[in-house]
């Protein structure tokens, strides 16, 4: 029998890339042969066609729509949701704006049957992206850089070897179903942000192993950090609006991850980016 896997996206109104982004997933070099690939899309109310696209392009989609309301973090619960009736040995996470590669899944796997063992089989593959451009690290597993600070980390840069990492940011990863049978899925506490790092360290701190395929597994651009709510382009009463906005610092989701995380200093850890942010906010280039 093939590799099972199903890819959870959530998207809102970017019809082209999501578009491309399913193309690419379906035309993964040994998708029927070597893997058998399911998708769940979660359209939260675009309002763009989407919904419309997908459904006219991938009929083999499952494709559930939402209100708008869910975001990020909630649309990919949905999609989980959504799978409960079919049977999986894999979940694969995946952002609408990351173009994989056509070898992308095939190496994910290759990672984890290199990490696997009979006694230990919680691995999770994270994979890199890179900027289309200028072909820089964008986002994939980070590592904690401080011993003392444990919200300091680093994006790991991919080298030619399987590497470790601490937590990951949610663009392409693959979990084995052992591990959301373990420790559940995505915490639907959270709304946008935080879902994919708090997931991360929560497998890590329950003796999840978390690794970082060898090479880019596709590409996707950097966000633009001119819109966070730290921003000094933004007046300090926009900066207060935002904070507890869903794609700002949200206060009870926040104060949610660093309690998890924080160990016995976590309320320091929790006030101060917002000091910071508020008070002393950050130029962006």
């Amino acid at each position: 029998m093939n590799t099972r896997i199903i890819a959870l996206l959530a998207v809102h109104n970017r019809c082209e890339l999501t578009l491309k982004s399913l193309e690419n997933l379906f035309e993964q070099d040994g998708n029927g042969t070597l893997f058998d690939l399911t998708a769940i899309v979660v359209d939260d109310g675009s309002t763009d066609g989407t919904s419309a696209a997908i459904a006219n392009k991938f009929p083999q989609v499952r494709l559930v729509r939402g209100d708008g309301s869910l975001f990020w973090c909630g649309g990919m619960c949905r999609a989980y949701e959504e799978s409960a009736d079919l049977k999986t040995d894999f979940y694969l996470l995946l952002n609408d704006d990351t173009f994989v590669y056509s070898d992308a899944i095939q190496r994910v796997l290759e990672a984890y049957k290199e990490k696997y063992t009979v006694k230990d089989a919680g691995h999770i593959i994270v994979g890199s992206t890179c900027a289309p451009s200028t072909k820089e690290l964008t986002y994939g597993g980070s590592e904690r850089v401080s011993n003392w600070h444990p919200f300091r980390y680093n994006l790991v840069e991919p080298k030619d070897v399987v590497q470790p990492c601490d937590t990951f940011n949610g663009n392409f990863v693959l979990i084995p179903k052992l591990v959301i049978e373990k420790i559940g899925f995505l915490d639907s506490h959270y709304t946008h942000r935080i879902g994919d790092t708090d997931y991360g360290l929560t497998a890590s701190e329950a003796g999840c192993k978390l690794w970082v395929t060898p090479g880019f597994i596709g590409e996707c651009s950097k966000n633009s950090p001119k819109i966070n709510w730290d921003s000094a382009v933004l007046s300090f009463s926009n900066r207060v609006k935002m904070l507890d906005s869903v794609k700002g610092m949200p206060v009870r989701e926040s104060r949610r991850f660093y309690k998890k995380h924080g160990g016995v200093f976590w309320p320091l850890f929790w006030i101060m980016p917002m000091i910071r942010g508020l008070f002393f906010p950050t130029r962006y280039s």
